[in-house]
């Protein structure tokens, strides 16, 4: 009798346990979602949180730099990463998680964030970073001040805030519906370390029209010839080869000497043959007749980063509205 009243009570208290132990991820569940951190120098080197619940479990994931291992960064490019915040725990207002890369996690491109694991990165085509050796994990802990607002404190002192899901999401990578002629415009402002030459910002032209794609990069000779600062020519070109997969971009300048121009061009003007017409000067100081290849990211739908071929220089081009 003793052995069936022990039997009935646990078999009444182990629904209620059942239930307590799922419901912790429920509770949290308002939590989930994307979280940035601005860096303040270079909005490619934003850090960003990802909550979610999967399977009734709390899954977090962390798109970083290697400046969280590495506090002294002595003139070399960071590299970038995405990892599983191992050991997470969100408590009442608490949270808490450690992340432990290796040196094989460390990427020299930042990480699109439809991307959860290096393993991936790597299968798109992500390089590996091997600047500096890395394999130390760390520790994080933190308090939510609000529904939107994480803050990291210790050593870190980083606050994260709550940002949209469509912030997320590159735009380039949804079926293209729209009958009508649409443009996304980004500019790359050109800075070299003695001055800040306004007509050399870089411009890329993004037109969806007609279930099509098309490219147009507005720029200067110094893509293809670096020590020209001082006499400067400029072009507009299709960007041939355009392809945008996932949050992909790729494609080709191939320019003749016929391309180059004295003055800037205006970007309502879409080829060197309606420059001419316009009445635009060609520039003629050196020959100049060579291909470039790009390959960057969407890090964001607002934000189009590119790492050149040597893997130091870069361009960030940052959406901007069509004038």
């Amino acid at each position: 009798m003793k052995n069936n009243s022990v039997i009935l009570l646990f078999l009444l208290l182990f629904p209620l346990c059942i239930n307590s132990c799922s419901t912790q991820p429920k509770e949290t569940s308002y939590r989930c979602g994307w979280y940035c951190y601005e860096y303040p120098y270079d909005n490619a080197e934003n850090n960003y949180i990802f909550l979610e619940i999967e399977n009734d479990s709390l899954k977090g994931y962390y798109y970083g730099t290697t400046d969280e291992f590495d506090e002294v960064r002595e003139g070399y490019p960071c590299g970038f990463f995405v990892l599983p915040m191992d050991s997470l725990q969100i408590k009442n207002d608490s949270i808490s998680f450690v992340l432990q890369p290796t040196n094989n996690d460390f990427l020299v491109q930042p990480i699109a964030r439809s991307i959860r694991s290096t393993e991936e990165a790597l299968k798109m085509g992500y390089s590996h970073w091997d600047i500096a050796r890395l394999n130390s994990g760390r520790s994080y802990r933190g308090v939510f001040s609000d529904s939107a607002t994480i803050n990291l404190n210790a050593e870190c002192k980083k606050t994260f805030k709550k940002i949209d899901e469509e912030e997320c999401v590159t735009p380039c990578s949804k079926p293209i519906t729209d009958e009508s002629c649409h443009y996304d415009l980004y500019c790359y402002h050109s800075m070299d370390p003695y001055r800040y030459n306004v007509s050399a910002d870089n411009y890329i032209l993004l037109e969806h029209s007609n279930d099509s794609l098309k490219g147009y990069y507005y720029g200067t000779t110094n893509e293809f010839d670096e020590t020209g600062i001082d006499y400067l020519g400029f072009f507009v070109l299709p960007m041939d080869s355009l392809q945008i997969k996932n949050d992909s971009i790729s494609f080709i300048l191939q320019p003749t000497e016929n391309d180059f121009f004295s003055q800037p061009i205006a970007r309502s003007v879409f080829s060197t043959r309606e420059a001419l017409q316009i009445g635009y000067s060609t520039w003629h100081i050196v020959a100049i007749n060579t291909r470039k290849s790009y390959q960057g990211i969407f890090f964001s739908p607002a934000i189009i980063y590119f790492l050149e071929q040597d893997s130091v220089s870069k361009k960030v081009f940052v959406k901007t509205d069509w004038h």
